[in-house]
This record gives C-alpha cells, structure tokens and sequence, in this order.
C-alpha cells in the first residue's frame, strides 16, 4: 500500500496538469454614427502607433477596403511582489465597419523569464507541473486579464476619436 501511495505521488509531482481557461476578449463595439468606416481604420492604426513600441513589427495584416488589420503583440508579466516572470504574447484583431468596430484578443502565450521562470505556453491551456507552480500561473492570469482590460480601455479611447484636426 506505502508503496502505491509512493507511486501515486510521484505521478502527480512528474505528471503535468492542465487547466482550462477562456483567456480570449472579443467585443462588437458601437461608435457615434458618424464615424465613417475610413475614420475607424485610420483610429485604430493610431492606437496600434501608440500602444506599442514599433507598430511596423505589430501589425501583420492591414487591409483599407476590407477595414482589417491583424497584429502580434506583448507585454512584460509579473507576480504580486513586481517579480518579472517573463512576457505575454498574443494576436489582436481590428475589424471596422462605419458606426462600430469588432476588436479580438486571442493566442495569449506566456513566455518564462529564463530559468526564473519557467514558460507556461498558451495561457487558454496552460502547462504546469511540480517545477512550474500553480501559484505564479494564477498571479500571472490575474496580471494579464487587468493588464488586457487597460489595453481594451486605450483602444474604446483612440477609437472614438475625431479625425477633425482643426488648429
């Protein structure tokens, strides 16, 4: 029986476990009428401009007429004491239309801090095991899920803008 048991715990130590989460933020937002499809796109390219560090690298994909543009972003993760415990990656989608505009954040990737921490891959179904503990995946999900909702705020802000530069 001891040694059952002994067997058994090895196995939950070396076996990874896995967990579900629906780490994925989608919204059909509605915009003042006014706001021509042109406005949308050129709102959004400023938002892409600013909210990253080379929006040349971000965006992947950037269609005028279809009023898309596709980008791969990142940001630094950390734990509750400040600890860098390496970067998030993930896919932006932008789609516009006149009057609204549909944004997608999905393909959130945790990238470890080099043997400080270790990588937990996609953050919809990430690794962890007795080396990569539980207790930084949670710290690490609570982080990225406020460090989405500012990005979505600054993106609700640059999309509602005029593009009438009168000075």
């Amino acid at each position: 029986m001891k040694k059952l048991l002994l067997v058994f715990c090895i196995f939950c130590f070396i076996t990874e476990i896995q967990a579900q989460n629906n780490f994925f933020y989608t919204s059909v937002v509605n915009v003042d009428s006014s706001l021509s499809k042109l406005t949308l796109f050129k709102n959004s390219q400023l938002w892409f401009i600013n909210s990253f560090k080379d929006s040349k690298e971000v965006i992947q994909f950037s269609d005028t007429e279809k009023g898309e543009i596709i980008g791969k972003g990142s940001f630094k993760s950390f734990t509750n004491d400040g600890t860098f415990c390496g970067d998030i990656n993930f896919t932006v989608s932008l789609f516009v239309k006149d009057g609204k505009y549909k944004y997608e954040f999905k393909d959130f990737y945790h990238d470890g801090a080099g043997s400080s921490f270790c990588s937990y891959g996609y953050l919809n179904n990430p690794q962890t095991s007795f080396m990569c503990a539980k207790l930084y995946l949670k710290q690490i999900l609570l982080f990225s899920d406020a460090h989405m909702k500012d990005i979505i705020k600054s993106l609700d802000i640059y999309m509602v803008k005029n593009s009438n530069n009168e000075w």
